[in-house]
């Protein structure tokens, strides 16, 4: 099971990752960002789980191709897909049809991660593109070099035919749920979305930072 997950984490390439954001930062003489990834693999496969049931799931567009896309018109579902699994905190409550920045919010989850990386399975109430089912990936890595070629570290998880990353949909999402050990929901009544965030690890508070947001 533990082999399951992880090959359906990608973890082979994900970990050359790791240990590539890691070692910029070693060069610049600060602290690891991330945990070491021979040390995680050595050690228990923590994974903390969030399921919810009755939500309308991950909806909307897989992507934004035009200016215009950014906000929710009137009629269109909100792009809850995008909001989640591809943008951050600068940008997301265009496309769910209200204010502010709830990205602050979610980064909790990535934060939770030693790797920074957070996977997302979902039935939607209503298909879209004629899917019933979407999973996806994002990890939030610090730049670093592979073969001697820069990256910024902002990776995505999922359908990579086409030339960019996708969700993976209906049967290959349902694929990933059993390779995970998560519920497959297979029936109508379990639109929703499962959170899992691999390397599990509970943030500790920030008192001061804290104290500035109840400020704000």
């Amino acid at each position: 099971q533990r082999t399951n997950f992880l090959n359906a984490l990608a973890w082979p390439a994900l970990k050359d990752r790791v240990t590539a954001a890691n070692r910029i930062r070693l060069a610049q003489q600060l602290p690891p960002e991330f945990g070491d990834p021979a040390q995680l693999e050595a050690g228990g496969l923590r994974v903390l789980e969030i399921s919810e049931l009755g939500t309308i799931g991950l909806v909307g567009p897989e992507s934004i191709r035009r200016e215009e896309d950014e906000r929710r018109l009137p009629g269109e579902p909100p792009k809850a897909y995008i909001a989640l699994t591809r943008d951050d905190a600068r940008r997301e409550k265009q496309g769910l049809g209200s204010g502010g920045t709830y990205g602050l919010g979610k980064a909790v989850l990535w934060a939770a991660s030693r790797i920074q990386a957070v996977v997302f399975f979902s039935r939607l109430a209503s298909p879209f593109s004629g899917a019933k089912h979407r999973a996806a990936g994002q990890a939030r890595l610090g730049p670093h070099f592979l073969n001697n070629q820069p990256y910024r570290g902002l990776g995505y998880g999922g359908n990579r035919a086409g030339g960019w990353c996708r969700p993976m949909c209906d049967a290959s999402a349902q694929e990933m749920a059993t390779r995970m050990g998560i519920s497959r929901r297979e029936t109508s009544d379990e639109t929703g979305t499962t959170i899992l965030i691999p390397f599990w690890d509970e943030p500790s508070s920030d008192e001061g930072e804290g104290a500035d947001t109840l400020r704000n």
